[in-house]
Order: structure tokens, then sequence, then C-alpha cells
């Protein structure tokens, strides 16, 4: 594997596996980091640290979800979704969990060409069932966000 263009590179697919060992990796290396020179662990990004940290690591992240979204048989303009409300929860669902595209797809080879897979086949959501399933998160949110209103208003 060429790591210049797993890390760099925003073409091809990388499959669950590499997705969830370069996040795993990559967190466990800023926990390590975060111990060793601030001597705490504190996880609310409002540091110094935290900010020059996801400066450096920002493009490989955004390349391996970008490839990620490509074996789903998506662009990776679907990494924008993590901006949305709860959008962070279906792409950690879709590209941690779910499998890719069995075989080549517009974005290249099969990660997984010539691996025994447990199952023969690979879902791919519609642009309709995509469409309803955001809606219903979006509702969901909405929900939420009135109940926290009213809770703020009643009060």
């Amino acid at each position: 594997m060429d790591w210049k263009l797993f890390l760099f590179s925003f073409d091809g697919r990388v499959s669950r596996k590499q997705f969830w060992l370069f996040n795993i990796a990559q967190f466990g290396l800023f926990v390590i980091l975060k111990i060793v020179l601030t001597g705490k662990i504190d996880f609310t990004h409002r540091d110094l640290f935290s900010i020059i940290y996801l400066v450096i690591f920002l493009w490989p992240m955004l390349a391996i979800q970008t490839k990620r979204w490509h074996d789903r048989n998506k662009p990776g303009t679907w990494g924008f979704i993590n901006g949305v409300p709860f959008g962070t929860l279906w792409s950690i669902v879709e590209l941690g969990f779910l499998e890719g595209t069995v075989g080549e797809n517009r974005f290249g080879r099969d990660p997984l060409e010539g691996v025994q897979r447990r199952y023969n086949f690979s879902r791919e959501f519609t642009w309709t069932q995509n469409l309803w399933a955001f809606g219903f998160l979006f509702l969901i949110f909405f929900f939420i966000l009135a109940w926290a209103i009213a809770q703020v208003f009643i009060k």
C-alpha cells in the first residue's frame, strides 16, 4: 500500500477495515499526544493543541472519508452530511458499518477484491430512500429542538 496515496489522495476506495483502523490510530495518537503535551485528558476541543491537531490531520481525515463514500458508490460530497443535525451519526453508520459496493464501481476497484465475503450482496440506498431517511432524521431533530425550546419558555 502506498501511504501517500492512502492518506492524501481523494481517488479510489477503502474498505471498512481500513477506515476503522485509520480512525482508531488517529484517535489513539491524539489521546497520547494530548496526555504527553498537556498532561490531561480533556475532549472539549477548545484548546490550542486540539485545533493544531485538527488542522494537521484534516486532509487525511477527509481523504479517507471520501474514499469510504466512494466504496459506498457515492461521491465524496456526501461528506457534507456531517454538517447537518445527526449527519455525523449517519456517516458513522454508513461508512463504518455498511458494506461497500461489491466489485468495481465508478470510483475504482473493489478494495476487497479476491477476499471471501460473508455475504454476497451490497446494499445501496436509492435517492428516494436517502431522502426519506434524511427527512425522518430532520423530524427527530425538529421535535427535540421544539421540546428543548418549550422547556426553556415553560419555566
